[in-house]
């Protein structure tokens, strides 16, 4: 589902090749169905994270993505408790909240069909 037009929406992008969108919901990050999800996972990642991952996999909510070993793709929004969380899970690697960055909301339409 997408946000609502009334809140903020987030990307992240994580070496090139990892691409989510999020937006917050009450005291929820909201990570969005169709976000990229990095099968890797760093030796510097915390064990929550690591279950928090090993969780989503389990549940099956990543679909693997035709031609791309390194990474799945998120099939339901999942709420997190924060920013911070919602990358590190993501990703799969020690990063903070900056890596999410805020989409202009301004910003013209670039086409139209």
């Amino acid at each position: 589902t997408s946000p609502r037009s009334d809140v903020a929406e987030y990307t992240l992008t994580y070496n090139d090749t990892i691409w989510a969108r999020g937006y917050h919901v009450d005291d929820r990050f909201v990570v969005g169905a169709g976000s990229d999800f990095r099968v890797t996972t760093n030796p510097s990642c915390s064990p929550i994270t690591q279950t928090r991952r090993q969780v989503l996999a389990a549940a099956g909510v990543l679909t693997p993505i035709p031609g791309c070993e390194d990474r799945r793709r998120l099939t339901v929004d999942v709420g997190f408790p924060s920013m911070a969380i919602a990358a590190k899970t993501v990703t799969g690697a020690h990063v903070d909240s900056s890596k999410w960055r805020p989409v202009d909301q301004r910003q013209a339409l670039l086409m139209r069909l």
